[in-house]
């Protein structure tokens, strides 16, 4: 693979591990577009790869966010420039995940030598169907369980529209670890939700024990997202996440976690219970009322509320595409995922630290 690559979010987590894979395993010069104030940060960091790498940034919401890209010599445009946080206010969501993602297609309309337009989605963009989740556009909109959801829904919409070259969508499962090792060095939403039950904070959890939960490695993404591109006819989608029969459940998820925080000591001495689950409306009326109950209740409601609604999901999400298209694919086992991740981060001080 030579030519020259634009990745958008390239100082970010997935962004920056799909910068390195790609300089390892190609010869293709990077043009990496990260925030405005990381451009001098994340060159000094790849300054060793001499003229590979081109760095220059912006932001999404600017008029003209792409200006100082040169555009006749890109080929190919990875996108994984976006607010990932299911929290995100819907005018911010708008802004740079759907807005952002426009811009950047008017710019790649320029780009005369480009092939291919890779874009970053989530398995979320799914909202809260249930049943088959198939590697295939989804025109019609679901309910969503958040902004961060319809974003990610609006901007395939717009990616997978009438444009004069390949577009691919890869929608990603989420992340638990950066590798095999369980190492961990961004948090969301899953860690936080570790972080209560190792700290005897998480006493329920809205959802059905049999929902599927779908996790990946950073490494794997990165792998996948490079494999990919190019791959499939105009208009592939892609799932990059576990199919259903390789996942694991909410209650394997509780249940894996539990027994790894139980091989430390002073969790076993604090003899912390698993959580009990809550159906949809007991979990509804303690998010209205939250205010009301224990100091308890509150940490778990703020958490879990932006997405409690997909833990009802009961998605099965297919991946044969992605095996079709990536031979190296191998479904992680997800236990000993579990496992890696719950010890690391109690060898690394994590609950001590106080990170969320």
């Amino acid at each position: 693979m030579s030519g020259t690559t634009l990745i958008t979010g390239a100082g970010g987590y997935l962004g920056r591990r799909i910068a390195e894979h790609m300089l390892a395993t190609t010869d293709r010069t990077l043009v990496l577009w990260v925030r405005a104030k990381a451009i001098a940060a994340v060159a000094e960091q790849l300054r060793h790869h001499g003229d590979r790498v081109v760095v220059c940034g912006g932001d999404l919401a600017d008029d003209e966010p792409f200006k100082d890209v040169e555009a006749r010599h890109v080929e190919t445009i990875i996108h994984g420039a976006a607010v990932t946080r299911f929290d995100v206010a819907a005018d911010l969501a708008e802004a740079v995940n759907v807005a952002g993602t426009r811009k950047l297609l008017a710019f790649a309309g320029r780009c005369g030598a480009l092939e291919t337009f890779s874009y970053l989605s989530s398995i979320y963009s799914a909202g809260l169907a249930s049943g088959e989740i198939l590697e295939a556009p989804r025109p019609e909109p679901p309910a969503f369980a958040n902004e961060y959801e319809r974003s990610k829904w609006r901007a395939e919409q717009l990616v997978l529209g009438d444009w004069p070259f390949r577009r691919q969508v890869l929608r990603v499962a989420t992340v638990l670890c950066d590798d095999d090792s369980g190492a961990v060095t961004q948090h969301n939403v899953v860690h936080r939700l570790l972080k209560l039950l190792h700290g005897g904070l998480l006493p329920i959890v809205p959802g059905y024990p049999g929902t599927p939960v779908y996790l990946v490695t950073g490494e794997l993404v990165a792998r996948a997202t490079v494999a990919l591109v190019g791959c499939g006819e105009d208009g592939a989608v892609f799932h990059v996440a576990p199919a259903a029969s390789t996942s694991c459940t909410l209650q394997e998820l509780l249940d894996w976690s539990h027994a790894a925080f139980c091989r430390d000591d002073a969790f076993l001495r604090r003899r912390v219970l698993k959580p009990l689950f809550a159906d949809a409306p007991t979990f509804d009326y303690l998010a209205a009322t939250a205010d009301m109950f224990s100091a308890d209740i509150g940490p778990v409601i703020s958490v879990v509320r932006p997405f409690a609604r997909q833990l009802f999901a009961q998605k099965q999400v297919h991946n044969d595409r992605l095996v079709s298209a990536w031979p190296a694919y191998r479904a992680a086992a997800t236990r000993e995922l579990v496992d890696n991740t719950c010890a690391w981060l109690m060898s690394s001080a994590w609950a001590a630290r106080g990170r969320v």
